[in-house]
């Protein structure tokens, strides 16, 4: 479960804008919802509070069993290992192999070689670039590069998955693509998360939209209805 209570966050230049205002909203476990709004909406800053990169002015935020206001630095890294995050760059190691790409994530957590293998070769092969495996990010197209960034954030079996903008450099195919695949996984109980102003896709997935505008929360809905009453 996400939570945020009143929460703002307010700019450290001169103007002193909020980069969100009184925002609040919950995300039950299990759910799939996009965050959408324009350029400056304040989608970034949601994420940033909830990688714990920021903490909020005024409001409370809780992540399952963390309260992310006061939760001590030396824990940060613990908690993180429940987010699996899909960026709209990829942020490859371009001098590592597919494989060694999505080990990494593993390896950060101090797994055992025989169960990030194992682990690892699972996930290619449900993503379909099993056969990528040797293969250096240079040599992969876009919609491959993007799933093997997808392999990544899911391999350690995080319970929330957050995709920023990771649909926005891709074709309409690919873009369908990347969402049947996080649809899956929320099929699969994990809550995911989708950032993105493409309202093409927003409007072919029939999934709880909460729209941003200004720092502030204008709208929760689902497509063709109210999501929270």
């Amino acid at each position: 479960m996400i939570k945020f209570e009143h929460v703002s966050v307010q700019y450290k230049n001169a103007d002193g804008r909020y980069a969100l205002n009184d925002v609040s909203m919950e995300i039950k476990d299990g759910e799939f919802v996009f965050l959408t709004g324009p350029s400056g909406a304040g989608k970034s800053t949601i994420m940033k509070l909830l990688l714990r990169e920021e903490t909020p002015k005024t409001g409370t935020i809780l992540v399952d069993d963390y309260d992310l206001n006061s939760l001590k630095t030396r824990k940060i890294p613990f908690y993180r290992r429940n987010l699996g995050i899909v960026f709209q760059d990829y942020k490859l190691f371009e001098k590592s192999t597919v494989y060694e790409n999505v080990a990494f994530a593993m390896r950060a957590v101090g797994a055992p070689s025989k169960i990030i293998r194992k682990r690892v070769e699972g996930i290619l092969d449900i993503l379909d670039i099993k056969d990528k495996y040797n293969k250096f990010p240079h040599q992969l197209s876009g919609g491959e590069r993007q799933r093997v960034a997808v392999a990544r954030a899911v391999v350690n079996n995080p319970s929330i998955i957050i995709a920023d903008e990771a649909t926005s450099n891709l074709d309409i195919k690919l873009r369908n693509e990347i969402m049947q695949i996080l649809t899956g996984f929320n099929n699969s109980g994990k809550t995911v998360i989708v950032i993105t102003h493409d309202l093409s896709i927003v409007e072919k997935f029939n999934k709880r939209v909460i729209t941003l505008n200004k720092g502030e929360l204008v709208s929760d809905t689902k497509n063709g209805g109210v999501a929270n009453e």
